[in-house]
């Protein structure tokens, strides 16, 4: 058996030093900033010193693949020296820029490092045969890469295994309590090095005639055609069944419809790939066949998809999300028609096209940050416009009764800029200055939340109901704005709310985006010389009231209480209790109580009313989830 010397090892990779000099460096300089960025707390690093590791660590992990494809360019084109270093340089360059741009990693920047994540890696696809017409040549290095890509991923993953059990065993037989970063250093370790050197060691130089006839691998040819084949066909059938239901029934899902298209089109592609080369052999004409037929059955679906977003933009308008499913769609559409009629059909164009389309699209006035800013801007000022809360160009305090579907609309808005306020807040700021004007207490507000805008001019919805319970699906609206729809009281006459004992009164509201799953909203209330921090933590449910003199606490739990409400106003014995009363003042005493909370903390220092002017949510199973409450507290 042989077994590799310590000499054969550093000889391998120094070649592999020789040949790929950046990517190596890419790789260990990524591994060192994720190391450190693992170990933040161990080092006590501060917030921005954090902010500094991730954004290196996210941005070198695109290096990786842009200085290979550069590597490989230079070796099959065997460009000069200089050039080559100055193509890995202007790489450099963009990334610099790139960390820069970002004070802090959020939404907008994921979305860039996505976009140029696939952009890198489709260039190693062809960059190296541009202007080649050796589409033989192409697809096997295409192959090479992609089972040395599987066979690096298998042998790093059984090493990983292997030491980490081996770890895990010796910390448990000998109690050396072995720190839970170890194993994080450790597969860090393995996938960047020594994954990123045994796959490297594997690449075909093209710099040399490799092109002599290699059979076809045999367990790839029977995986495509006897798994993946089969099962793009079972999906395409799934897929016609599926879009001649919601056709029939004009009932379009949110959303899933685009992804299964997609992802049904994406998998019939790598399929019909895999089998390029051996798609002329006599006995396999009908692979050729089949992958005319399949694009041209793409079209139908890709006709679907264009509904199923033209429907989504009209509803909400454009966002990032949405426009790489328009330009991914208008991108399918060009592939399945050049390949359904085309007589040359080169498959160098799918990576090529789809790398073009990851690189404009992430800048300029056609780019997605762009075109879906302006989007949700112009929505803005449509909603504000028709709902009259513009008066002579001016938005001024007041209490606004608008539509449910109206406030939703304002409200996903509103979600949209707040996501990466920081980031998009010159666009959002820019409308309300240019086009509104707002009286400085607003400006100040929107200027660090742009939800202040719905609080600060008293904006509510009108629930669409003749109860008090707002249902639209799971959804649910309880509170004391649309009690008196309860009563028939056709006058809303306002509940009198009562202060005894309490000496002070405000009011507060929160609004939860359905983005938001975890986030933590605080409000800072002054009372006199003290202060009360109100702070509701989206996924528990829970809200707290804590004064800031003695940290005195009180909780309550508005999940519980509002499943628990929802189903009890709705309950038909309730509404025969609640008219069985004659005395009227009695039937708006019984909905008081009903939307009142009242806690007083443990030490009996600290007590807290809230009284429930609405609630916003919806229940799906056991899952309750808030959208917005709009409450009166009273302190003592």
């Amino acid at each position: 058996m042989y077994l590799p010397s310590v000499s054969n090892m550093f000889s391998s990779v120094k070649e592999i030093l020789q040949r790929f000099p950046f990517v190596v460096i890419n790789a260990v300089a990524l591994l060192i900033t994720s190391i450190l960025f693992v170990h933040q707390t161990d080092f006590d690093f501060s917030e921005h010193v954090n902010n500094i590791l991730l954004k290196s660590s996210l941005i070198l992990s695109l290096g990786i693949a842009f200085h290979f494809a550069i590597h490989t360019l230079r070796e099959r084109k065997n460009i000069s020296i200089l050039f080559g270093i100055l193509l890995h340089i202007f790489g450099i360059v963009g990334s610099v820029a790139l960390y820069f741009l970002y004070p802090k990693p959020n939404t907008e920047f994921a979305i860039l490092l996505a976009c140029y994540g696939l952009f890198s890696h489709l260039i190693v696809a062809f960059l190296a045969f541009w202007n080649d017409n050796d589409a033989m040549a192409f697809w096997k290095f295409n192959k090479d890469l992609f089972l040395r890509f599987l066979l690096a991923a298998l042998f790093s993953g059984v090493l990983y295994a292997g030491i980490a059990g081996a770890i895990g065993s010796f910390d448990l037989l000998f109690s050396i309590n072995v720190k839970s970063e170890i194993y994080g250093d450790l597969f860090l370790l393995i996938s960047l090095i020594f994954n990123t050197l045994f796959f490297l060691s594997g690449v075909p130089k093209l710099n040399e005639e490799t092109q002599e006839e290699q059979s076809y691998p045999k367990s790839l040819k029977i995986f495509t055609q006897f798994v993946l084949l089969p099962l793009v066909v079972i999906y395409l059938l799934i897929m016609y069944a599926y879009t001649i239901k919601i056709i029939f029934l004009w009932d379009w899902p949110r959303g899933i419809l685009t992804y299964m298209i997609l992802g049904y089109s994406i998998a019939g592609m790598l399929a019909l790939l895999l089998l390029y080369p051996i798609q002329n052999l006599t006995e396999n004409k009908w692979i050729k066949i089949f992958s005319t037929w399949f694009y041209r059955a793409l079209l139908p679906l890709v006709g679907v998809l264009g509904i199923a977003i033209f429907k989504r933009v009209s509803d909400y308008g454009i966002t990032e999300e949405r426009y790489f499913v328009i330009i991914l769609s208008v991108w399918l559409l060009c592939i399945s028609l050049y390949y359904s009629f085309s007589k040359i059909k080169n498959i160098k164009y799918i990576p090529f096209t789809l790398a073009i389309l990851a690189f404009i699209t992430t800048f300029g006035p056609w780019g997605a940050f762009s075109v879906s800013k302006n989007s949700q801007l112009n929505r803005l000022e449509h909603t504000l416009v028709n709902n009259k809360l513009l008066s002579d160009g001016m938005l001024k305090k007041g209490e606004y009764k608008i539509p449910q579907k109206e406030y939703d609309n304002l409200t996903s808005i509103l979600s949209y800029f707040n996501r990466d306020y920081n980031t998009v807040s010159s666009g959002y700021q820019q409308f309300l200055w240019s086009r509104v004007s707002l009286p400085d207490s607003i400006k100040n507000v929107v200027k660090t939340n742009p939800f202040g805008l719905i609080e600060e001019l008293g904006i509510k919805p009108i629930p669409d109901s003749s109860t008090t319970t707002y249902k639209n699906g799971n959804y649910s609206y309880v509170g004391l704005n649309n009690a008196s729809l309860l009563l028939n009281d056709t006058d809303s006459i306002p509940f009198v709310l009562s202060t005894k004992e309490y000496n002070y009164v405000t009011k507060t509201y929160f609004y939860i985006s359905y983005k938001d799953t975890f986030a933590v909203l605080t409000k800072r209330i002054q009372i006199e010389n003290d202060v009360v921090f109100a702070t509701y933590v989206a996924n528990t449910g829970i809200m707290t009231f804590r004064r800031q003199s003695d940290s005195a606490m009180c909780i309550f739990d508005v999940k519980t209480y509002f499943k628990e409400t929802s189903k009890k106003v709705e309950n038909d014995k309730f509404h025969e209790r609640i008219s069985s009363d004659k005395n009227y003042e009695s039937q708006r005493s019984m909905l008081q109580q009903l939307y009142t909370l009242e806690k007083t903390n443990a030490e009996k220092t600290f007590s807290v009313k809230m009284y429930i002017n609405s609630i916003n949510g919806r229940q799906i199973g056991k899952t309750v989830e808030i959208f917005d409450i709009d409450f009166t507290i009273l302190l003592k």
